[in-house]
């Protein structure tokens, strides 16, 4: 239990491990972030490179990268609504802002969580 590291909740992560994190789709991260449902910082640019002509070919470009903060995810996390009447719930061994990282939390503790959130 020593050797794990603490989480920065405040340090930016890729959609692909916040997907990881929150236990979803990158497909599910993208379409939260389209939706401005989860908020992110973009890190890039979209650029064109000149061809060997000098003119600038069309259809080469860096497309800019989105990335959130744990802090961020937990955030979206908490104000999710439920679907068919059942509350979503974290996965099972999400680490709650705040908390230490070797007493992950298990369903029990994820619900007190969600209920202290919401008050």
């Amino acid at each position: 239990m020593g050797d794990e590291k603490e989480i920065d909740f405040d340090a930016l992560i890729d959609l692909a491990e916040a997907a990881k994190v929150a236990g979803l789709s990158t497909a599910t991260m993208r379409l939260y972030v389209a939706t401005g449902k989860l908020k992110t910082v973009t890190q890039g640019r979209s650029i064109r490179r000149p061809n060997e002509e000098g003119k600038h070919a069309r259809g080469v470009s860096h497309t800019p990268q989105h990335f959130t903060t744990r802090r961020w995810l937990h955030e979206y996390l908490m104000t999710r609504k439920p679907r068919f009447g059942v509350p979503p719930k974290l996965p099972e061994g999400y680490v709650v802002p705040g908390s230490s990282p070797e007493r992950k939390n298990t369903p029990q503790e994820t619900d007190e969580a969600t209920e202290k959130e919401q008050s």
